[in-house]
C-alpha cells in the first residue's frame, strides 16, 4: 500500500496495516486519542454520490487493518474513502473527508 497525503494505493487481495492520525477537533494543533466509548469508521464506496458501502471497518484506537478479503474480489480502479470518528457523547466529526482509495492491478491471485 502507498499512501499519498490522504490517497491510498492498495493491491486487490493485500493485507495492509496503516496508522490513522486523528486531530482533536478542540485544539487542532494535537493529536487525539481515542477515549472509552469512541469509535472511528473507516468507509469505502464507489462515490460520494451513493449509499451503497463496498466495506467499512470500525475500530477503537487509531490502527486499521485492511484484510484481503475486503478488496479480492473489487474490480481494479478508483473509489473514494473516509475516516470519522464517533464520540461516546454521540458527536461526530470526520477526521479525513472523501479521498482516493485505488485498488490496483495484481500479477498473483
Amino acid at each position: 500500500m502507498i499512501k499519498i497525503n490522504n490517497s491510498i494505493f492498495i493491491i486487490r487481495g493485500d493485507t495492509r496495516y496503516f496508522t490513522i492520525k486523528l486531530i482533536n477537533p478542540l485544539t487542532p494543533t494535537t493529536e487525539y486519542v481515542p477515549q472509552t466509548g469512541d469509535v472511528v469508521t473507516f468507509t469505502v464506496k464507489r462515490n460520494t454520490d451513493v449509499s451503497d458501502i463496498i466495506f467499512q471497518k470500525n475500530f477503537t484506537d487509531r490502527e486499521l487493518k485492511i484484510e484481503p478479503t475486503d478488496t479480492k474480489y473489487l474490480p481494479y480502479g478508483s473509489y473514494v474513502y473516509d475516516v470519522q470518528i464517533t464520540f461516546a457523547n454521540g458527536d461526530i466529526n470526520t477526521v479525513i473527508p472523501p479521498s482516493l482509495f485505488s485498488v490496483t492491478g495484481e500479477v498473483s491471485f
